[in-house]
């Protein structure tokens, strides 16, 4: 007969340590810019020695786990669609982020309203305030593949959004962490269990 190995078990703040060490490695931008201002001196806060209650630490949580899910949907949607990313997501933000030729492109073909209209990546407020990166990087994966509105654009829309409905356990994984966390009493007893749903 054999068992299947338990699901690894870490501390509250070991378990968002790992979510803050995810975050950064994908290069999420300016520490000055808007709300990671706040996000960013709370997870370097987090990965240090200094205390931080379990109110501060569920809504740091909340906020990385949240950022972490959708910039992994972005690289799934793409799958999906078969289309090839713009870059490396870690390199999006300083090398495509201001690209004026693709950006033009999404604002004169209503691209981006388009795909902002197509709610593609959960928002969520009980889980973390909108982080439009994976969005503008998905958009604009797909106009610099010649994907526009009329040429291709709406059928690349819809595969997104049934690969969304598969995903939807992952969004519901993300909230059962974060209000496992918010309804703990005890920080330092209180263990997350890590492991997500596999993909269907």
């Amino acid at each position: 007969m054999t068992t299947t190995p338990e699901s690894p078990k870490i501390s509250v703040r070991d378990a968002i340590r790992r979510e803050a060490l995810k975050y950064f490695s994908s290069n999420p931008g300016s520490d000055s810019v808007g709300p990671n201002t706040s996000l960013h001196g709370r997870a370097s806060k987090c990965l240090s020695e200094q205390e931080m209650s379990l109110e501060q630490l569920a809504g740091l949580s909340s906020a990385l786990l949240y950022r972490n899910t959708v910039t992994e949907l972005a690289q799934k949607h793409l799958d999906v669609m078969v289309v090839d990313p713009v870059c490396d997501f870690r390199e999006f933000d300083h090398q495509y982020l201001g690209d004026k030729k693709l950006n033009a492109l999404a604002d004169h073909t209503d691209a981006q309203s388009m795909m902002r209209e197509a709610n593609l990546f959960m928002v969520d407020a009980a889980i973390g305030l909108p982080y439009d990166e994976p969005q503008v990087f998905l958009l604009q994966s797909l106009l610099a593949a010649g994907f526009l509105p009329g040429q291709g654009f709406e059928e690349k829309l819809e595969v997104a959004k049934r690969n969304l409905e598969k995903e939807s356990a992952l969004l519901r994984s993300v909230k059962d962490l974060t209000l496992k966390l918010r309804d703990s009493n005890e920080t330092e007893k209180f263990h997350l269990d890590l492991s997500r749903p596999p993909a269907t």
